[in-house]
Order: C-alpha cells, then structure tokens, then sequence
C-alpha cells in the first residue's frame, strides 16, 4: 500500500505592534512603582515619613487617608511629592 504524505505550509501574519507599545507601557509603569517603593523605603529609615497602618498613611507635613482610589491617588502623588521634598 502505497503511503500519501500531504504537506500544508501556513503564514500568518500579525500586527502585534499595539500590543508590544503596551508590554512597553507595563513594563516603565513597574519601573517607576518600583522606584517610588525604593525611595519611600529610603524615606521610611532616614525618617522623613512615618506610615501607620491601613490605610491612613502619616507623612510629616499632615495625615492623609484612602477611603476610594481617588483619595489614593492623592496619596500617592503626597507621597511621591513628600519624597522627593525630602520630607519638606
């Protein structure tokens, strides 16, 4: 008996351009969280900010506190300012 061999060539082609701008945004996203963590720790030992539990967070120039994401994100940018301040 005689053996059919059957051969089927595929390309496709995909446009993943959106989707590797995105990785990208991810990717300098997790850079600055990462970096915002390492100087808030820096912070944290040289005493310039005192963090106090859930989810009042104390920074020497006043309390603030996160009751929705957008009481968070003021958090973060006192924070990110606070840190960079140099506790100022």
């Amino acid at each position: 008996m005689a053996q059919s061999t059957r051969e089927l060539n595929v390309n496709i082609n995909v446009d993943i351009t959106e989707t590797i701008r995105g990785l990208k945004a991810i990717q300098r996203e997790a850079k600055k969280a990462a970096q915002a963590l390492r100087e808030l720790e820096a912070a944290v030992d040289a005493g310039t900010v005192q963090l106090t539990g859930e989810p009042d967070m104390v920074i020497t120039s006043g309390t603030i506190s996160a009751g929705s994401p957008e009481d968070a994100r003021k958090i973060a940018d006192k924070l990110a300012k606070a840190v960079s301040d140099g506790g100022k």
